[in-house]
């Protein structure tokens, strides 16, 4: 007997066909429409943790100039300036690291400045754990889209259910209705869960 959206097969089994994945896919988004002041959030947060954690790297890298100065600077000369220890390494044919050098912000004389070196690592703390936090409310307000949403869709399910007549019920087992009540939305909810931040964050960190 033939039932809602399908046909029996002479032997009595559903007859399988083909699933609709994009017509589903553009339903499942149309359920997130309601959640778009929430979603607009949530990539702003993706966004500015990605960027923050792009900017971190090269943050430490400049700790690691402070350092790397300090180092050659505390073997020159005191009192000459940088360019006279450049000539003077040039004269003794040395010419290959004076050039190496003199991109190099050093100082002669002086050491590892070691309070601008902790100045940088703060702030390098700082946006990782910008970043970090960012990423944790994004995690938040997936969390929270989703949760809204398969909400909405449980109570539609409960609804169309709720008219249904007597003979849809007789006409099928008992399990086949409560998976599609509840553990088909529970495993979609599950799936956006656990994939929906992980891929806006691989994307930007891509593009990043």
């Amino acid at each position: 007997m033939a039932g809602p959206g399908g046909r029996m097969m002479a032997g009595g089994g559903p007859d399988q066909r083909s699933m609709d994945f994009k017509g589903s896919g553009k339903r499942l988004v149309a359920r997130f429409r309601p959640e778009r002041v929430t979603i607009y959030a949530l990539l702003a947060c993706v966004v500015l943790s990605v960027g923050l954690s792009v900017v971190g790297p090269k943050i430490l890298g400049k700790a690691t100039d402070l350092v790397f100065a300090g180092i050659v600077g505390r073997d020159m000369p005191a009192g000459a300036t940088k360019e006279q220890v450049l000539a003077s390494m040039r004269e003794r044919g040395d010419g290959k690291i004076a050039d190496m050098l003199r991109s190099t912000d050093f100082t002669p004389g002086e050491g590892i400045d070691f309070t601008a070196v902790g100045h940088v690592l703060l702030l390098a703390l700082a946006v990782f754990g910008a970043a970090g936090l960012l990423m944790a409310v994004a995690t938040r307000l997936v969390n929270r889209a989703v949760n809204r949403t398969m909400f909405r869709m449980r109570e539609d399910v409960q609804t169309k259910l709720s008219r249904l007549p007597l003979s849809y019920f007789d006409k099928r087992q008992r399990g086949e209705v409560l998976s599609r009540a509840t553990n088909d939305i529970d495993n979609i909810g599950q799936t956006l869960q656990q994939s929906m931040g992980q891929l806006i964050n691989s994307l930007l960190s891509i593009i990043g």
